[in-house]
């Protein structure tokens, strides 16, 4: 008697080939899981995941091919010419393929699009509103700007930190070791590179954690042919540090935020935390550091974004807005900020002629070296009308903020912050 075709034996084959498939496609989304511990860890936990997933879609294909190819019973009809069922197989073997190509198609694309997404979780503080930015931005008020859909959550027991590379002895570092380390207390400043003129992702909180160069050093002595340190985390993100930052005194591993551990959408439990660069260099769920003599272009540089990343200078009205109607005759206070990194803020000007004249404001106390710093300024309208609000900052080397605009990609915007306002 003719014996049916075996639909186990197709199954089996497109298990495997869809495992390799599906691997090789998105191997770097797999491995950014929520297991933490040695990137030898997560890519297990990622195997395993995606073998059941795909043994489970298996086992559903299989019983549908068992129903679908299995021989006809004995008596019940006549057998179909060969070529007829050759045929009918075949036929079955395309649709199944062209619809497994298809689904993975799509997602690849959903995949694809997923990882380079950007997720802006802020609530618009400080703009245009009686509620004035605090020096020390309360956590749960700090931007936050994320590649991913769902952030993951680290399980600290089992988080480690590998540091290789061009060091004498690569070392697997424990959150207890990071904890043994000599701490510091920095308040620093943090701006997404795609603020924008006038915007608001920029914070500040008190960091504290221990200084790079004392992570790196766990290692031992690094080789004299190191000019790049390699970052990589948890959720699969990567870039590269020039390896001069590890001596800069404000760089640090920052365990604590606002003198509390880490948030988890923060970066729990470690993230690099660089004082005068863009967001974007300073990385949340730190998992790996390699001491490289190469660069690696990082994850948005690969999407067209600034690599050195360090930031421009920066000023916004606070207090005031497109639309708002001061008193003639009355006195107003205009209150703002300004930022210019590490560069620190020598004055900030206000204009009320779009920039044909300037009048000096009144700068705030000076809260770190790293932070922000507030200014406020007197003005009595003189007259009912429309006014050309502008404002710009003098960085401390003396340099000052440049009027023409530029959009956020690739460097960072620029610009002043104008509006137009009417006074009654």
């Amino acid at each position: 008697m003719r014996r049916g075709v075996r639909p186990w034996r197709l199954t089996v084959l497109l298990g495997v080939a869809g495992f390799v498939g599906l691997w090789a496609l998105f191997g770097p989304v797999l491995d950014a899981n929520d297991a933490g511990g040695t990137l030898l860890l997560r890519r297990a936990v990622a195997a395993l995941t995606l073998a059941v997933d795909v043994a489970v879609g298996m086992a559903v294909l299989h019983l549908v091919l068992g129903r679908a190819l299995a021989p006809a019973p004995a008596g019940t009809q006549a057998p179909r010419p060969v070529e007829e069922e050759r045929r009918r197989f075949l036929g079955g073997l395309l649709t199944l393929g062209g619809g497994t190509l298809l689904g993975a198609g799509g997602l690849a694309a959903s995949l694809r699009s997923f990882t380079g997404a950007t997720n802006y979780d802020y609530e618009g503080h400080g703009v245009a509103t009686e509620h004035l930015l605090d020096a020390i931005t309360p956590t749960g008020a700090h931007y936050v700007v994320s590649k991913n859909l769902i952030d993951p959550t680290v399980d600290i027991g089992l988080w480690r930190l590998e540091v290789r590379g061009l060091v004498e002895r690569p070392a697997t570092v424990t959150i207890d070791d990071l904890r043994r380390l000599p701490q510091q207390e920095e308040i620093v400043t943090l701006e997404c590179i795609a603020n924008g003129v006038g915007g608001s992702l920029m914070s500040t909180a008190r960091w504290r954690g221990p200084r790079l160069a004392d992570v790196v050093g766990l290692a031992g002595r690094t080789d004299p042919r190191a000019t790049f340190l390699i970052v990589s985390a948890v959720d699969g993100y990567y870039d590269s540090l020039p390896a001069s930052v590890v001596d800069d005194p404000g760089t640090m591993v920052a365990l604590e935020m606002n003198g509390a551990p880490l948030p988890h959408r923060h970066g729990h439990p470690a993230r690099i935390l660089i004082p005068g660069r863009y967001g974007e260099k300073n990385m949340k769920w730190l998992s790996g550091i390699e001491v490289a003599d190469h660069d690696h272009t990082g994850f948005y540089q690969r999407q067209g974004w600034s690599e050195s990343a360090v930031v421009r200078t920066f000023s916004r009205f606070d207090n005031l807005e497109a639309g708002s109607r001061p008193t003639a005759g009355q006195a107003f206070e205009v209150r703002g900020h300004a930022y210019a990194g590490t560069r620190g803020i020598r004055s900030v000007q206000v204009s009320t002629d779009s920039g044909a004249t300037w009048s000096e404001a009144d700068l705030d106390a000076q809260v770190s070296p790293y932070a922000w710093r507030f200014f406020r300024w007197t003005w009595t309208p003189p007259a009912p009308g429309r006014y050309r609000m502008a404002v710009r900052a003098v960085d401390g080397t003396g340099t000052v903020q440049p009027d023409r605009y530029e959009d956020i990609v690739p460097r960072g915007a620029s610009g002043y912050h104008r509006f137009d306002v009417d006074a009654r």
